[in-house]
């Protein structure tokens, strides 16, 4: 009954005490009583339905929702606790337990009280309360459970330790998890461990990269305990206890408080599967980020769920065996904590696809680069390192090759990588064989934005996400002819001023140059004005093809050695009633329409010497901005004479009498000049009688 130097938890044992006491110490939220073994029977093994564990007696949960508790707080009598629990205690806590159903799982928790939390009883963020969470696999059998806790941290909210000052402000709770099955306990041990012995933890136990308890140490302590979550079972192999991950189940921590905003990482794991020949697999980070800013913030919603993946692959079973698996090296989401706002919480997430039989079992989660215990560096070797991957993470090319990337036919960069199938890691063909017609394209470059898989390729109807996203412009001289790209000279800093601009947005991915350029060199380079990208969407009823004609890009060389492609960017022209644009959009319409056999069209030149133009559906680029005169402008209109002022005329096509925003067409005969004369001399009043009369000295009479 009395707590051992070993045991500092009183009536765990549920040993020579009366069933009352027990159920007093044991209290509950769901029927309970005490089970006495059969006095006839002197052993508990010899019994053919061993209720009892060990001695003569055990707590039978009978079974409904809720849990057992025990009250280790901080005035508990030593009766109950032999010594306080205290933030920093290490404790292991083991029992035995004997489920009535089985697959099923039980949870070792703990519940924290104080009234400076919005809630006494609110749960830890982080999920540093949970324990254990173990799947009993057999029913009516004995199966023991033994986790490591750290207490503290399920002490603290808003980083600020709140001890508990009574007995039942801190409980260890066990529950059945998602049924309502009953099951039996017996021999509760609660043992303080000391710092030097063999079950002291490591700093790399409770705590490495942005991840607590990686390699299970402490059990399932800071993985999230919802009904989907997998639990942790003994690996011989590694002679420890690992996570595992059944048919939809998956492992989920919080991670907010200890990743590092805007800070690359690469992490690894040890996988086994068994029971099945493989699994797809992925990793997701998910950022739920609480928007003060709709316009300027990370998205245009009061909440934003922001997403990255770092692993995506097939495991395999490899005869049973644990294999190292390695993530993608990526970027946590920016920095954000510069934007309008906060994160609520980032959601690290495994789980696996497809997958209707056998498990999982993962453990020992590492970090490469700056954050490698060994150092290790950051590898670009296959997902799967023991052996050559048909699905790599990524496949960095030997310094003698390089892939020339052409959009429109023009170099857009130069990447070390071949194009990859963000989620099955297939490498797309890259000796300029086949061609892709982008979809879905984030203007951020993918190693800096949020989304490093967004942009897409169009492949069999779909829109299928390219791993590394947008590529960073690159120019290479060892494999291109500098000579026949439109190159800016801007390596001299003193001379060059350049500002990064939506820095929120493209994360220092747009950048403005503030500084005078060499006018002769700028004469060199085509207007981007004249760029005619109209062709490349097949989702436009009025698509051609041929008129998809865009000019040379214009490339820059920056101080640091990296380079820039050029984004014209949009030209507005005031049009007021005090300052009316002289010319109405002319000379833009003329400068993107007129080009000699564009499309087929050639400019006509009236005797006057001025050509003649059309605006017809979509075929221009720009459109006119002024208007003829009618009842509406009279008062304001003004009259132009400027020679290129835009005029918005009949198509010389074989089908005349086409507009561009024409929405109805009238044509004058009898029938239609006799219902505008009795519309027109109509009067509100007579109408609508109560209204004054309309002044119709503005419309038509016949």
């Amino acid at each position: 009954m009395a707590p051992t130097a070993a045991n500092i938890l009183g009536f765990a044992d549920m040993e020579d005490a009366t069933d009352k006491q027990i159920l007093n110490a044991w209290p509950a939220k769901l029927n309970t009583t005490v089970i006495r073994l059969n006095p006839n029977i002197t052993d508990p093994a010899l019994d053919p339905n061993p209720l009892v564990h060990g001695g003569s007696t055990s707590l039978e949960v009978i079974g409904g929702r809720g849990f057992v508790m025990r009250q280790i707080g901080g005035d508990c009598p030593t009766s109950r606790l032999k010594e306080p629990i205290l933030a920093g205690d290490v404790l292991r806590i083991s029992f035995w337990v004997r489920m009535k159903e089985a697959n099923k799982v039980i949870m070792l928790y703990t519940g924290h009280y104080h009234e400076s939390k919005p809630k006494p009883w609110a749960i830890q963020r982080d999920d540093s309360n949970i324990i254990s969470r173990t799947r009993i696999n057999k029913a009516n059998q004995w199966t023991r459970i033994e986790a490591i806790h750290t207490v503290g941290d399920d002490w603290t909210w808003d980083s600020e330790l709140l001890p508990p000052e009574k007995c039942n402000h801190y409980q260890l709770r066990i529950r059945a998890d998602a049924t309502t099955a009953g099951y039996y306990l017996d021999d509760f041990k609660v043992e303080k461990v000391a710092s030097g012995s063999a079950s002291a933890l490591t700093a790399r136990d409770v705590s490495y990269g942005f991840l607590k308890n990686p390699d299970f140490a402490m059990s399932f302590q800071y993985w999230k305990a919802i009904s989907a979550a997998g639990d942790t079972v003994f690996d011989a192999d590694q002679g420890k206890e690992v996570a595992r991950l059944k048919p939809k189940r998956r492992l989920m921590q919080n991670i907010v408080a200890e990743a590092i905003p805007g800070e690359k990482y690469q992490f690894a794991f040890w996988a086994k599967l068994l029971g099945i020949a493989s699994v797809k697999t992925k990793i997701i980070v998910r950022m739920r980020f609480e928007n003060d800013d709709i316009v300027n913030g990370p998205c245009r919603r009061e909440i934003c769920n922001i997403f990255l993946r770092p692993l995506t692959t097939t495991i395999k079973s490899k005869g049973r065996q644990w294999q190292r698996i390695v993530s993608d090296e990526f970027t946590m989401f920016g920095n954000y904590t510069k934007w309008p706002g906060q994160p609520s919480f980032i959601l690290f997430t495994m789980l696996t696809n497809d997958m209707d039989a056998g498990e999982l079992r993962v453990s020992n989660f590492e970090f490469l680069g700056e954050h490698s215990l060994t150092g290790e560096v950051i590898t670009d070797s296959p997902t799967i390192t023991t052996v050559p991957s048909m699905q790599p993470s990524n496949m960095k090319a030997p310094d003698y090759v390089r892939y020339i990337v052409r959009y429109a036919g023009e170099i857009r960069t130069v990447i070390n990588y071949p194009f990859q199938v963000d989620k099955t890691g297939e490498i797309l063909p890259m000796d300029g064989s086949k061609q892709y017609r982008l979809c879905n394209v984030d203007e951020v470059e993918g190693k800096y934005g949020v989304f490093p898989n967004r942009m897409g390729f169009s492949m069999d109807g779909k829109c299928v996400r390219i791993r590394g996203g947008n590529p960073t412009v690159h120019i290479d001289p060892i494999f291109v002819n500098m000579t026949d790209i439109h190159l800016l000279d801007l390596t001299d800093e003193n001379s060059t001023t350049i500002t990064p601009i939506n820095v929120e947005q493209t994360y220092g991915g747009d950048l403005l140059l503030e500084s005078a350029v060499d006018d002769e060199i700028c004469e060199t380079f085509p207007n981007p004005y004249d760029n005619d990208y109209r062709g490349a969407d097949k989702m436009n009823p009025d698509d051609v093809p041929s008129r998809f004609n865009p000019d040379q890009p214009v490339f820059a060389e920056l101080p640091d050695g990296s380079y820039a492609l050029y984004d014209s960017r949009l030209v507005t022209v005031e049009n007021s009633l005090e300052n009316p644009t002289p010319d109405g959009g002319g000379k833009s319409v003329l400068r993107s329409t007129i080009r000699a056999q564009r499309d087929g069209f050639t400019a006509n030149v009236s005797t006057s010497g001025r050509a003649e133009f059309f605006v017809f559906n979509d075929h221009n680029i720009a459109l006119c901005n002024n208007e003829q005169p009618n009842f509406l402008n009279r008062e304001s209109c003004v009259l132009t004479y400027d020679e290129n002022a835009c005029v918005k005329e009949y198509e010389q096509s074989p089908n005349p009498k086409t507009f561009i925003d024409v929405q109805l067409v009238i044509t004058f005969d009898e029938e239609t000049l006799a219902k505008m004369h009795n519309v027109t001399r109509a009067s509100y009043r007579e109408a609508s009688p109560g209204f004054e009369a309309r002044d119709n000295s503005r419309y038509i009479y016949s």
